[in-house]
C-alpha cells in the first residue's frame, strides 16, 4: 500500500495519484515535495543575505531557486522564487534581467500573488523606461487585485512602487502618502526587507534625492 503524503490515506501499489485527496503518490510526490523544499531553502537564504548585506548578495541565492524549478521542467504552481528574483534585481536597476522573471510570473496563474506582483514591478519597469500612462494603468490592475486579498506584503509592494511611479509621474505629496501606507504594512506583517526598502523611500524623499532621480527621468507629457 501507498500512503498518500497529504492526508495520509492508504492508497493501492498501482495508484498514481490518492483516491481520497487526489495528491500525487509515490516518486512523484517526494520529487513535488524535494523541489518545494530546496526552493523554500534557497529563498530563506536570499532573504537572510539580503537583510545582512543588501540586494546583491540575495539575488544570486534567489537565481538559483528560480532556476532549479525551470530546470526540473515540472510547474510548482506555489514556488514564488520569482518574486524575491525580480524584486532584487529592480532594487539593483538591472530591469533587462528582470524581464524574462516577470515573464515567469505572469505564466502562473494558478495562484494570484504572482500576478500581482508581476503588474506592480512591470508598472515600475514601464516607469523606468518612460512609458508613465503604462505604468500606472498596471499599477491599477496590481491595486485591484491585491486589495481584496488579505496578503498585507503583496498590497505593501504595491504601494510602495506606485510611490516610485508617482514621483516620477509628477505628484510627490502622493508618493509620500503611498510610502508611508506600504511602510505601515509591512510594519504590520513585520516583513524586514519590506521595512528597511519602504524607510529608505521615504528617508530619499524627505532628502529630495528622489528630486534628483525625477530630474533625470522622463516625464509624461
Amino acid at each position: 500500500m501507498l500512503t498518500c503524503p497529504a492526508c495520509g490515506r492508504a492508497n493501492p501499489v498501482e495508484a498514481s495519484f490518492c483516491m481520497g485527496c487526489g495528491g500525487p503518490l509515490g516518486a512523484t510526490a517526494t520529487a513535488h515535495e524535494v523541489r518545494k523544499t530546496v526552493t523554500a531553502l534557497f529563498c530563506d537564504a536570499g532573504y537572510v543575505a539580503w537583510l545582512e548585506r543588501g540586494p546583491e548578495a540575495g539575488q544570486p541565492l534567489f537565481a538559483r531557486a528560480h532556476g532549479y524549478v525551470k530546470g526540473s521542467g515540472v510547474l510548482i504552481t506555489s514556488d514564488l522564487s520569482g518574486v524575491p528574483l525580480a524584486r532584487a534585481l529592480l532594487e539593483l536597476g538591472r530591469e533587462g534581467e528582470a524581464d524574462p522573471v516577470l515573464d515567469d510570473l505572469r505564466e502562473n496563474r494558478a495562484v494570484i500573488e504572482p500576478q500581482i506582483q508581476a503588474r506592480t514591478m512591470c508598472a515600475v519597469v514601464a516607469a523606468r523606461r518612460g512609458d508613465l500612462d503604462e505604468a500606472l494603468r498596471l499599477s491599477e490592475e496590481a491595486e485591484a487585485l491585491a486589495v481584496p486579498t488579505d496578503c498585507l506584503i503583496d498590497q505593501a509592494d504595491v504601494a510602495l512602487d506606485r510611490a516610485e511611479i508617482l514621483l516620477l509621474a509628477g505628484p510627490p505629496d502622493e508618493a509620500r502618502a503611498s510610502a508611508e501606507d506600504a511602510l505601515e504594512k509591512f510594519e504590520r506583517k513585520e516583513f524586514a526587507i519590506g521595512i528597511r526598502r519602504a524607510r529608505e523611500s521615504l528617508a530619499a524623499l524627505d532628502a529630495d534625492a528622489w528630486a534628483l532621480v525625477r530630474e533625470q527621468r522622463p516625464h509624461r507629457t
